[in-house]
């Protein structure tokens, strides 16, 4: 049942070992297991992950297996969904590399990666959103201290970057604290509010002059309704910020810019945050937004600010 060339010595990754799916016996037996599980429990979500390279991608025969193993895994797959139309199904990129358009085909979204180190995933969503849409972005709060990298962040930031993507929270909820809590479910029902138009409009990446300033921006099909999530992952460059120019607008219209960050959390993360966003007076025409842009304020390292852009005529 293992995925292995027998001449071979078998080589264990993570203590573990691969099935070879295209032996029926071992799909047969996965789809029983499995299946089992979701009839027999209220399991709505099943995280299928990838964590095991295939480092003998070889039959018993000798002959290479990569293919047939991955068609046997879409069958396996296309089975479950079959069966069980509405458990929603999570890919994972992380050994495996099973972010694919086929593989899409079968689940719903992916995971990114195992670190919820926040500055590493601000990279890293940056460079998934070149090929698929947020909506399929796992995108979790982590704990405090991010496993793989040791590093620690402060609870806004974390919530800021989870907030544009399939946002969840991956932490131990009882490490948390009660104004934790409160921030936390600040930004859950933020997103909730702000998710149809992150999963159904023109999403725009966002990069400036200061390379460690990355943000992520979406505007709706008419044009009227736009957020902005600026991210300054490392120091910034120069003591002067950079404008940040919003794609897409209607360079007719005029819009009110407003601060969705809570005034508490925007001094937390900035030396000066003192100017007309804070009290939702600032209007300005789709032409000046998308030219010479909004001014943000100095940003410390690993702090952010999400803005709400909406059309006075609207």
């Amino acid at each position: 049942w293992v995925l292995a060339v027998d001449t071979y010595t078998r080589h264990l990754g993570r203590s573990q070992l691969v099935l070879d799916l295209t032996n029926p016996q071992v799909s047969e037996h996965l789809y029983g297991v499995i299946g089992d599980l979701l009839n027999n429990y209220r399991i709505s979500y099943l995280k299928w992950d990838m964590n095991r390279d295939l480092v003998l991608p070889g039959a018993r025969t000798g002959l290479p297996a990569v293919h047939r193993q991955t068609t046997a895994l879409y069958a396996l797959l296309d089975r479950l969904r079959a069966g069980f139309p509405d458990v929603e199904i999570e890919s994972c990129a992380s050994g495996g590399g099973r972010v694919d358009l086929e593989i899409l085909k079968r689940t719903h979204r992916f995971w990114t990666s195992d670190s919820n180190d926040a500055v590493e995933r601000v990279r890293i969503q940056h460079g998934f959103t070149h090929f698929l849409p947020p909506e399929v972005m796992g995108s979790h709060v982590g704990p405090a201290w991010c496993h793989t990298s040791g590093r620690g962040f402060h609870p806004d930031f974390r919530a800021l970057v989870a907030s544009y993507g399939h946002m969840g929270l991956e932490l131990d909820l009882r490490k948390v604290s009660a104004e934790e809590f409160d921030l936390f479910a600040g930004a859950v029902e933020r997103y909730k509010a702000d998710r149809t138009l992150w999963h159904s409009g023109d999403y725009h990446r966002i990069t400036t002059v200061d390379v460690n300033l990355l943000g992520a921006c979406v505007v709706n099909a008419e044009q009227t309704s736009a957020r902005l999530v600026m991210t300054q992952i490392d120091r910034p460059r120069s003591v002067v910020p950079p404008t940040v120019q919003v794609p897409g607008l209607d360079p007719e219209r005029r819009y009110h810019v407003q601060l969705q960050t809570t005034e508490k959390v925007a001094l937390h993360g900035s030396r000066k945050f003192r100017n007309r966003q804070m009290d939702g007076t600032l209007a300005l025409s789709g032409a000046v937004l998308m030219s010479a842009g909004e001014q943000l304020p100095v940003l410390y390292a690993q702090t952010g600010v999400a803005l709400a852009l909406e059309a006075i005529d609207a």
